[in-house]
């Protein structure tokens, strides 16, 4: 198993141990298969080019995941925006490292295929989303 964490200047490199551990904590605990995953922090600009272009949206978002493998181990790609986790931070009353850990954890939910496309299955990703962040964001304090 391999995996990259990508900053851009937006983000401290100081976070690319912790974002890595967290991700090996989550590819654990939700028993993935993972051949190889990419956390890539991008400007918000480049993430609304990837939601237009590969998900046909034409709006901001705050994460999106790829897995780039139809069949076996992940190879996956998280791309962050770091920039909408920050000003999202300020919104919920959370750390900016709080909120760059859920949308990790949001990230690695997709590719053990948890969706988020109608309510129902909103709500029960939003529930192991919160359950995985709160138990594992400290990860970013040691």
């Amino acid at each position: 198993m391999e995996i990259q964490v990508y900053t851009n200047r937006q983000i401290p490199s100081s976070l690319k141990k912790p974002a890595t551990q967290l991700v090996g904590a989550l590819v654990e605990k939700l028993e993935l298969d993972i051949a190889y995953l990419n956390v890539i922090f991008v400007k918000d600009s480049e993430l609304k080019d990837l939601h237009k272009k590969y998900l046909k949206e034409d709006s901001e978002t705050d994460v999106i995941t790829f897995n780039l493998q139809e069949t076996g181990a992940i190879e996956g790609e998280i791309y962050i925006s770091a920039s909408r986790a920050s000003a999202q931070a300020l919104d919920y009353g959370v750390t900016p490292t709080h909120e760059i850990c859920r949308l990790i954890v949001h990230g690695c939910l997709h590719l053990a295929g948890y969706d988020d496309h109608d309510e129902v299955q909103r709500k029960r990703m939003k529930s192991k989303e919160d359950a995985l962040t709160d138990a594992l964001h400290r990860i970013f304090n040691s």
